[in-house]
């Protein structure tokens, strides 16, 4: 669901200046979306964190469409957003497999 909710809200360009209320609407009701759909992904404090990173994302979006209107900025939202998703979902997985692929690599070259 998460997943689902910020591809609309990441996608294209919606960073218009004079564009109105409807695309900061919408860029909101996708960012509570996304945020109920990693709530509802709940993995402990895993999901705390991620909150915390998806909600930095929306906040960079947002400011970005109403207070600056910066691409960099965006951007920046739009990877915390998707990391604070990942983060939620499979960053442990990929961690756990990119150190145990490091360590071992680190006791062939000892070897």
């Amino acid at each position: 669901m998460a997943y689902a909710g910020a591809i609309p809200l990441c996608g294209g360009k919606t960073i218009y200046p004079n564009a109105g209320n409807l695309s900061l609407y919408l860029t909101i009701g996708f960012a509570v979306v996304v945020l109920l759909g990693i709530l509802l992904n709940h993995k402990g404090v895993r999901t705390f964190h991620a909150g915390l990173i998806a909600i930095t994302g929306v906040v960079c979006l947002v400011l970005s469409q109403i207070l600056w209107i910066s691409i960099p900025l965006y951007y920046l939202g739009v990877g915390l957003l998707f990391f604070g998703i990942w983060y939620n979902g499979s960053f442990a997985y990929f961690k756990r497999t990119y150190f145990s692929l490091l360590a071992n690599l680190n006791l062939r070259t000892k070897i």
